[in-house]
């Protein structure tokens, strides 16, 4: 994508890139008063080519298919001609709905920025009691490469001259009582051992968090302890029904690994409930399975699914994994010239938590499940030992503003991607026809299925993936007929958090069991054996037999 920003694939959007500039620009100059700029140009450049790369991927397809069309796909002359205002005349008479992303994409980053600038201003004293490095100089505003969600609002860097920080687009009050709970926990737990997790500070509907640098371990040794550290973190979540602790949530620091994104740090009511009201067989090992770790997804899958064939997994770092079922758009420019885009299996390509100079197979996961279960289990005793503080510190929680997660974000970004197809980008009724081939959302109550759905799709509209929180989902159900459905009695309360809940099954907590599952998941992570796994399957890896 580097590339393509200084490619010619950007003149037929180039009004867009000068409004952006202008609005940095003047969004700048009202802030000198209170924070000094040593770069202007850089940070504007910065934002810009942000910009650009959302623009490059909602135009791309439209580009070639109307350089050849008209030009028989020479280059130099449809670059010139992109640069007319023909061009955006029959931009705009045969795709609107491009024009109308563009336009929607300009005014957003232009907001973010702003409203990132004007909170960094108004919270410098606070975030310097805090001793958060926040100096008088910025150097640079850098937009993550996250998802996009309500209205623009994403993930950004400020680099100041006294350091960096992040800047969160929601509350991060859940990630303060995580911090707690860990402070809790710790005493609890050896040096090495304990549970580290970034400082914040919560404004609300914002917060600020502590940069992390990544930092690779050097040695095998430091590696074992990672591990160590990545079972410890493991054993904290699971008891907390936390969820989504992929590797973008997760990085390493030397020995250590650190969680970066603790939104969904502790589980939903509805979830607890559920598992609580299974009995016999069934119930005893869905809550085995969860306080093994299994729904952090810091373990690798127990089983393959049919239509999700990658695993996540922090465990499966510097391992590639090509998918057989997800497709992804990869567009280049190659030095001959022109640009191309292709549709191909999905790779993940997982940065590995260690240097480059460390042989793969010395490091593989699998030599250091005894060390993950080491971590695993030492935490868990210390939680085991404090636990009346843990249920004091989590009594009363109240205003936390979880996020639900109520779809798989995998099914987002292919309806997004589908929906840049030129066939689509037509009009804006062809775009809201594909998305009306949603369903409803499969983990929210039917009764509140179509709310949730519109909103999903006024959302993909503006080239957003959706985002829930407890409090939009309880809206919806406060507002629909009281009539539950057989077999659904949520409530308003079922959507927010309940740690307690969870934290209630640390007095059943079969070790030898959940050695055993943790023991079968790293066996999975070779490839080939790993590619054998069927949907829905387990007996290669497990034999579980239940005498009546």
């Amino acid at each position: 994508m580097k590339n393509l920003l200084n490619n010619d694939m950007c003149i037929i959007f180039q009004p867009y890139i000068d409004d952006v500039e202008r609005g940095i620009l003047e969004i700048l100059h009202s802030a000198k008063n209170d924070i000094d700029f040593p770069d202007t140009e850089n940070i504007i450049r910065t934002i810009v080519n942000e910009y650009s790369k959302d623009a490059l991927f909602i135009t791309t397809r439209v580009q070639l298919l109307l350089k050849e069309e008209n030009f028989n796909n020479n280059d130099i002359q449809y670059y010139n001609w992109a640069s007319t205002d023909e061009a955006r005349r029959v931009l705009q008479e045969r795709f609107p709905e491009v024009v109308r992303l563009l336009e929607v994409k300009k005014k957003h980053i232009v907001a973010l920025v702003k409203e990132v600038l004007f909170c960094f201003i108004k919270d410098l004293d606070k975030l310097r009691e805090l001793d958060f490095p926040a100096g008088n100089r910025l150097h640079e505003i850098i937009i993550s490469a996250g998802d996009s969600h309500r209205g623009g609002k994403r993930v950004c860097f400020l680099e100041t001259d006294k350091g960096k920080l992040v800047y969160k687009p929601r509350s991060v009050f859940i990630d303060y009582m995580a911090i707690q709970a860990a402070s809790i926990i710790n005493k609890g737990l050896s040096r090495d051992m304990t549970i580290i997790i970034p400082k914040v500070l919560d404004c609300g509907n914002y917060g600020w968090q502590e940069f992390v640098s990544r930092i690779p371990v050097t040695s095998k040794n430091e590696l074992a302890m990672y591990y160590k550290s990545l079972g410890g973190l493991n054993a904290f979540f699971a008891t907390f029904g936390g969820l989504d602790f992929h590797y973008e949530n997760l990085t390493v620091v030397r020995n250590k690994a650190i969680p970066l994104d603790l939104e969904t740090a502790f589980g939903e009511f509805r979830q607890a409930r559920k598992i609580a009201g299974m009995t016999g067989i069934t119930g005893i090992i869905s809550q085995t399975l969860v306080l093994a770790g299994v729904d952090t997804l810091i373990l690798p899958p127990l089983a393959r699914n049919e239509r999700f064939d990658i695993d996540l997994s922090p465990v499966t770092d510097g391992l590639p994994q090509e998918s057989q079922t997800l497709k992804s758009s990869r567009i280049s420019a190659p030095e001959a010239g022109g640009v191309e885009m292709v549709l191909e299996n999905s790779i993940i390509s997982k940065p590995a938590p260690f240097e480059s100079y460390l042989e793969l197979e010395e490091c593989h996961p699998r030599s250091y499940v005894d060390k993950f279960h080491e971590g695993y289990k030492q935490v868990i005793l210390a939680i085991f030992l404090y636990r009346d503080d843990l249920v004091d510190l989590l009594s009363n929680l109240s205003g936390i503003k979880n996020r639900c997660v109520i779809r798989p974000t995998s099914t987002y970004a292919s309806f997004l991607n589908t929906s840049y197809h030129p066939n689509y980008l037509k009009s804006w009724e062809n775009r809201k026809k594909l998305f009306g081939l949603l369903k409803f959302p499969p983990k929210v109550p039917k009764r509140i299925g179509k709310q949730a759905l519109d909103l999903e799709c006024e959302s993909l509209m503006d080239g957003e993936y959706p985002y829930f929180t407890a409090d939009i989902l309880a809206d919806f159900m406060s507002v629909v007929p009281n009539e539950v459905s057989q077999g659904e009695n949520d409530s308003l309360e079922d959507f927010h958090v309940a740690p307690l809940e969870f934290l209630k099954n640390i007095d059943f907590m079969p070790l030898d069991t959940i050695r055993y599952l943790h023991y079968g998941a790293f066996a999975g992570i070779d490839s080939s054996v790993w590619a054998t796994r069927d949907h829905g399957e387990i007996p290669p890896f497990f034999d579980l037999k239940v005498d009546n």
